[in-house]
């Protein structure tokens, strides 16, 4: 038999079909399955249009425009007085960040953290998702110190803490981004979200100023793994 009888060797009434002829002819049949299939994909694949000479130059310049910005940018530190009529846009977010968490009210809290990437979590799983890593660590009081921008999309908020009895004075790091997830600089659109949220990051023993009288030791630590306790974009 040299022919490729797909049912008769399929359903066991062709035999003889164990030789070099029959099995060349499979391999080209596989192969040509293979090539139709990776054209189907090409065809359905839409085809991205070619940007014009003026769309190059515009983008081109937008991207040498930012790169200026970038380097004129310079590090720079205040103290945020909350009491004026329009505070610094870091400032209101920690102080949001730190009142929803002195309330208890999870999905605020959760949708401060941070995410990668495009996709984003529903407000319920955030909200049991903060609840899980902030209810053991009850904030009675705080205060935001300074804030510190660090880079054109990077920040840390100086606050002091009280947190199950114990005062903290430690520091919160924020990152700046846009819709899609990506690090946005502060003339461009996008949001501050708290980059590191794990309460163990910033509620360390070393950060302790004083102690709770009567309670022993401060709960620290203590709260399940999430991304935002094993993963720190570090970010320029």
């Amino acid at each position: 038999m040299t022919d490729l009888f797909r049912n008769g060797i399929m359903h066991g009434t062709l035999v003889n079909f164990d030789n070099e002829v029959v099995a060349t002819k499979a391999w080209n049949r596989l192969f040509a399955v293979a090539d139709w299939a990776d054209a189907r994909r090409r065809q359905a694949k839409p085809v991205e249009p070619t940007p014009t000479l003026r769309e190059s130059l515009n983008r081109w310049q937008e991207v040498q425009n930012q790169k200026a910005r970038i380097e004129e940018w310079q590090p720079h530190e205040y103290e945020p007085d909350l009491t004026a009529g329009d505070p610094p846009e870091l400032a209101r977010v920690c102080a949001d960040f730190l009142a929803r968490w002195q309330k208890q009210q999870w999905a605020p809290v959760g949708a401060h953290f941070m995410e990668l990437g495009s996709t984003r979590s529903s407000v319920g799983k955030l909200a049991v998702e903060a609840k899980d890593l902030y209810r053991t660590h009850e904030l009675s009081s705080w205060m935001i110190l300074r804030v510190r921008h660090v880079a054109a999309a990077v920040a840390h908020t100086d606050v002091e803490i009280v947190v199950n009895g114990a005062t903290y004075r430690t520091d919160l790091r924020w990152v700046r981004i846009d819709d899609a997830g990506s690090t946005a600089t502060e003339w461009e659109p996008g949001r501050w979200a708290l980059s590191m949220y794990g309460p163990s990051h910033f509620l360390r023993r070393e950060a302790i100023i004083e102690q709770p009288e009567s309670h022993g030791s401060p709960t620290t630590g203590t709260e399940p793994s999430s991304p935002g306790q094993d993963h720190d974009n570090e970010m320029a």
